[in-house]
Order: C-alpha cells, then sequence, then structure tokens
C-alpha cells in the first residue's frame, strides 16, 4: 500500500520533467526560427548590389598589385592616373579594412596627395575595388588610403556603424545652453566638429570653393569652417565658363559639388564620384559631416587647376549645375539622387560705408543645414564685410534684422553697436538662428534671413555724470523730474530730462530709482524678471527672443520700482494676488518655480549714444 503513493508521486514528477524539457526544446525551436527571420531580415543590403564582375573585394587584393583611379584634374574631362598597391590594412577602424595605394603618373608624382580627389574610383584587376579617401600632409610619395567599394555601397541602406563603433556623433547645438534659464546671448552653443574616420591617419580637409569674396576674406574663413574639416579656398571664376562643355550628368571620377551658398557669394564643398547606380551616385569615400541623413545641394563641377603646394595640394573649381540632392553622409562616404532637390533659403545682406561709396547688396541662398547653418551665416556677413574693407578703429555700425519663420512670423529686430565690430551683431543673429533651428521643444525652421548694416566712422558710448532730482520726497501722485548729463566719447556733453509719475496709490515707504542703458537693463531683466526671457515652449521661446533682441542699446531706461505683488509662474504674471494664494502656491510640494512680482513704472527715451553705465536714487513717499 505504501508504494502506491510514491509510485504516483514519481509519475508526476516524470510528467513534470517531461512538460519542462518539452517547454524548453519548443523554446529552443521559437528562438531558432526568430533568429532565422531576423538574419534573414537583417541580411546585409550590399548582397543585392555587390556584383563580383564589376566589383573586387579587399580579400582579393594584394601588394604590388597594378591599379588606377580616375579623376579630373582639368575642366570636366576624367582621365587615369596609375597606382599600385603597397598593401591591406583590415580592421584599420571597427569594421573599416583599408587599401594602401600609391600613385605611379607623374602629375600625382609631382603634387602629392589631393585635396579634391577624394571619391576618385580605385580600380584593380579590371574592377572597381574603392575611392581614394585619405592621406598625409607634406607626404615625400603621393600615397592615399583607400576606402573598400563594399563599405561604401551601404551608404544610404543601412546605417553605417553601430553606436558603439561610430565616431562621436555632431552633437546638437542646444545641448551648449540651459533652457531652464533666461536666454542668454553670451553662452556659445557647443562647436560642431566633423567626426574624422579613428585610426586612419590624417584625412585631408575637403576643399571648400569659396567666390564673390576677396582673398583676405576667404583666408578669414578658415577659423569658421576648419572645425567642420573644410579648407577654404579661392576660385578663379564664380561659375563655370559659358563654352565648357557642361556636363549633365555625374560619372565615375568626375567632380561632383555641394553648394552651400550661391548667388553672389558662393560656397561649395568638392570632391569626386567614386560609383553610379542608377540615380544614385556614391563618392568622397569618407564623410562630409557625418550626421547620416542629409538634404543639400549636389551639383556638377569642373577643375580649374590643381594647385601643388608641400603641405598639401588641393583642387581649384566652380560649381556648375545643381541636378540633384546629397542624401547620406556616413562615415565611409556620401550617396545623393539625380532629380531630387534639396531646400534652400534666401539670405540678403546690405552694407552702406561711411566712405560713400554704393552700399554694397549681396543677395543668395543658403543650404538649409541645421548642422551648417550659423557657420554659413558667418561666413557671408564676416566674408562680405571684410570684402568691403576693414572698420575704423572707432566705428558705429547700426543695422537691422529679419529672421522670417516659415509659419510666416517674423522675429525683426534693430539696433546699434559701437567699436565691437560685428560681433554683437553676429552674436545676436547667429544664437537667435541657433535656439530657433535646436531648442529642445520642436524645430522652428527658418524662410529668410535679411540683414542691413549702416556704418559710422565714430564712438557712441557715453556714460551718465551727474543727475538731479526735483525732489526725493514726494507723495502719492507726485511727478519727479529727472534731470541727466552725460559724456560722449570725445563729445560734448549731453543732456537728458524726463518725468516719473508716483502712482497714485502708492504707500508710504523708499522706492528705487534706476535710470541705465540698454545693457544695463537687460542685466536688471534678468536679475527682477527672468521668466520674461524663458522658454517653456516653441511659442514662448520666440516671444523671449523678440523681446531679448529689442532692447536697444542707444536707450536711455528709467525705472521705479514698486513693492512686490503677486507671483510669476513660469512665463504667466498673476498680478495683486491676495496673500493667501501666494502661499498656496509656494507649497514645497509643488515643482514649478514661483517668482515674485515685480511692478515698477518704465520710461524709454532715445538717447542717440550708448550709455555704459548707470545712476541709482532713493525716492521716499510720505504719507
Amino acid at each position: 500500500m505504501p508504494t502506491k503513493p510514491i509510485k504516483r508521486r514519481r509519475f508526476g514528477l516524470e510528467r513534470e520533467n517531461w512538460m519542462i524539457k518539452a517547454g524548453t526544446y519548443f523554446l529552443i525551436v521559437c528562438v531558432g526560427v526568430v533568429t532565422c527571420v531576423q538574419a534573414k531580415t537583417q541580411a546585409d543590403p550590399v548582397d543585392a548590389l555587390w556584383d563580383s564582375a564589376r566589383y573586387i573585394a579587399v580579400e582579393e587584393v594584394k601588394a604590388g598589385m597594378p591599379a588606377y583611379c580616375l579623376t579630373c584634374y582639368s575642366g570636366t574631362t576624367v582621365e587615369r592616373f596609375g597606382l599600385e598597391v603597397i598593401d591591406v590594412v583590415y580592421e584599420m577602424a571597427p569594421g573599416q579594412n583599408a587599401i594602401l595605394v600609391k600613385g605611379t603618373d607623374e602629375r600625382f608624382l609631382k603634387t602629392g596627395p589631393v585635396q579634391g580627389c577624394s571619391g576618385s574610383p580605385v580600380f584593380i584587376d579590371g574592377r572597381l575595388a574603392g575611392a581614394l579617401a585619405f592621406g598625409w600632409s607634406f607626404s615625400k610619395e603621393p600615397l592615399y588610403g583607400v576606402t573598400p567599394i563594399r563599405e561604401m555601397l551601404g551608404i544610404g541602406e543601412k546605417p553605417a556603424m553601430s553606436p558603439d563603433t561610430a565616431p562621436p556623433a555632431v552633437t546638437s547645438a542646444y545641448w551648449g545652453r540651459d533652457y531652464s534659464k533666461p536666454l542668454d546671448f553670451s553662452v556659445k552653443p557647443s562647436q560642431n566638429r566633423q567626426p574624422s574616420p579613428p585610426s586612419r591617419g590624417l584625412s585631408l580637409p575637403m576643399p571648400l570653393i569659396v567666390s564673390g569674396l576677396s582673398a583676405n576674406a576667404v583666408e578669414s574663413l578658415e577659423s569658421t569652417f576648419k572645425p567642420l574639416g573644410l579648407l577654404p579656398v579661392q576660385s578663379l571664376s564664380g561659375s563655370g565658363g559659358a563654352a565648357l562643355d557642361r556636363p549633365s550628368k555625374f560619372e565615375r571620377g568626375g567632380t561632383m559639388m555641394v553648394p552651400l551658398v550661391s548667388g553672389d557669394v558662393r560656397m561649395a564643398v568638392m570632391g569626386t564620384v567614386t560609383e553610379v547606380r542608377g540615380d544614385k551616385i556614391y563618392g568622397f569615400g569618407h564623410s562630409f559631416l557625418g550626421v547620416g541623413d542629409v538634404n543639400l545641394p549636389l551639383a556638377t563641377g569642373q577643375v580649374h587647376t590643381v594647385v601643388s603646394v608641400m603641405s598639401s595640394s588641393f583642387k581649384m573649381g566652380s560649381p556648375l549645375d545643381i541636378i540633384g540632392a546629397l542624401t547620406a553622409d556616413q562615415v565611409t562616404g556620401v550617396a545623393g539622387h539625380v532629380g531630387a532637390k534639396a531646400p534652400t533659403i534666401p539670405m540678403s545682406l546690405r552694407i552702406k560705408h561711411f566712405d560713400g561709396s554704393a552700399p554694397r547688396h549681396i543677395n543668395c541662398r543658403l543650404a538649409y543645414s541645421k548642422i551648417m547653418m550659423l557657420q554659413l551665416i558667418q561666413g557671408v556677413v564676416a566674408g562680405t564685410m571684410e570684402t568691403v574693407g576693414v572698420l575704423p578703429q572707432e566705428h558705429t555700425i547700426r543695422y537691422s534684422v529679419d529672421l522670417g519663420l516659415e509659419s510666416g512670423r517674423h522675429i525683426d529686430f534693430s539696433n546699434v553697436s559701437s567699436d565691437f565690430n560685428i560681433q554683437e551683431i553676429l552674436s545676436e543673429v547667429l544664437s537667435a538662428t541657433s535656439m530657433l533651428l535646436t531648442n529642445p521643444y520642436e524645430e522652428i525652421p527658418l524662410a529668410s534671413i535679411d540683414v542691413s548694416m549702416a556704418i559710422e566712422p565714430k564712438n557712441m558710448t557715453a556714460r551718465l555724470i551727474d543727475a538731479e532730482l526735483s525732489d526725493d520726497r514726494v507723495k502719492a501722485g507726485d511727478v519727479v523730474n529727472v534731470d541727466l548729463v552725460a559724456e560722449t566719447y570725445l563729445g560734448p556733453k549731453t543732456t537728458y530730462a524726463f518725468q516719473v509719475k508716483v502712482p497714485d496709490n502708492a504707500r508710504p515707504g523708499s522706492y528705487n530709482l534706476i535710470v541705465c542703458g540698454g545693457n544695463a537693463y537687460l542685466q536688471y531683466l534678468r536679475r527682477v524678471s527672468p521668466y520674461k526671457l524663458m522658454a517653456m515652449d516653441a511659442d514662448t521661446l520666440v516671444k523671449a527672443l523678440d523681446l531679448l533682441l529689442n532692447i536697444r542699446r542707444d536707450r536711455l531706461y528709467c525705472i521705479l520700482e514698486l513693492p512686490p505683488s503677486g507671483v510669476a509662474v513660469e512665463t504667466t504674471e498673476l498680478r495683486d494676488l491676495p496673500a493667501s494664494k501666494v502661499v498656496i502656491l509656494k507649497s514645497p510640494k509643488r515643482t514649478v518655480e514661483i517668482l515674485p512680482y515685480v511692478p515698477r513704472q518704465e520710461t524709454v527715451i532715445n538717447t542717440d549714444t550708448i550709455i555704459v553705465n548707470q545712476y541709482n536714487a532713493k525716492i521716499t513717499v510720505a504719507k
């Protein structure tokens, strides 16, 4: 009798073990099926593009093999240049290989590595092996690194590298700002830098062909574009000659250009086409900005000449016709499509010089790129100013700016700057643009940019040296006369007068009176009413920018501070709020910051000077 329950117990255990084993087998089968499905769905898209008769795999390449590349050294004619394989370097960077080659053509021996040859297709055994991609400055021999074609065919088809192995991505500019604080133009956004391929020696800068600006202006642009891996080079002409045979399509070894600025000022990046498959083209052999998906104009181009220099030779050329768009920018190269259109926005710049010469009027279009927009605006403004001429030591710039938004709204402002060159103008335009395009709420697209400047040979700064009140003890409802004396720079003294009315309901006590210029008034707002300069969403960002940009430096601000009443919740003022309600709002259980609302009476007068200091006084309201 006692054996039966034991047997039943064993049978139960056997049944449980069987169920566990069956479940395990089932899971293994399911995992296997899922793995197979994933493997099938994650198949390398390059496999479908690979043609062993057209392309040669890096594993087939051996040292000493003869090779050649196609590129353009003059005009639009693609020529053949002899090469020799030096070696193959596997895993030069995670997931990347490289073929080292040396130029044997006499022209290569003369010029050494050439900026602008990036993307030139390299052929070994009659098949496409890859693209010239990198070299070394001051190299005594024309040595190049070649990006294998298999690593380029996946551009635009899949991520070029995993997040663990990819170089640092270009940082969004807004990460350099703290939007929990009042907007501040003195805080510069983080610099966008080109991620260079790791362990690839020196990736030669790409020529940024510039025309419409003077030689000095082009040279001054180097600090602006060098962080992006671009070398500004002055072009001999603005566009291709009329008699030139203008190519209507891209071809292997032909010139491809990315026009970043077109019109009266032109800036275009130069490289070479590696491969053409239908309407898709591949080029560069390395990243442009390395940001993944892009949408930039793509044009054919011509080469005027190759400038041979000791450090690194470069192609000098011009863009011809925009016939497509660059759509992918990855570590191993770029890709684009013929027939696609990339967005651009108009920019107008007018500069009136004090010497009586005709105003300089520039009209151009900027490639719409959140990553490069600041550099393009700065390049056009700073480059044109450099072309106009050197500013006198003592100078004033009167300027107006209109930033048109895609929504139809406008952020327009005007101001003056004295003895700061164009620093204050650029700070305002670039900071506002950066906040619009790369804030943490939503992109606020730009539709147009209009800048006007008038230069005067004078310093218009001034400082307050004396102030007098008609009475510093008053009653509610009285009017106080304020007389000020300001001393201008190397000029006569100037007097200003205005009145301050004490509110009819003013309570007895002491009141602060502040008289200051625009810069001090801005600091006052940051201290007393910071919420007016803060952004909680895209709409309040535009409002805060509009307020901040319209605080003029040539104004005198007279402020009579009144006792605090009410509170400010985020950007909303709750005036004359009962004390009981204020206590509830200031509860420590609430996470929203509650600030006191400080009412004030303000009077603003135009001084036509920039007041650099401030005057403080006390007014006593008697019973």
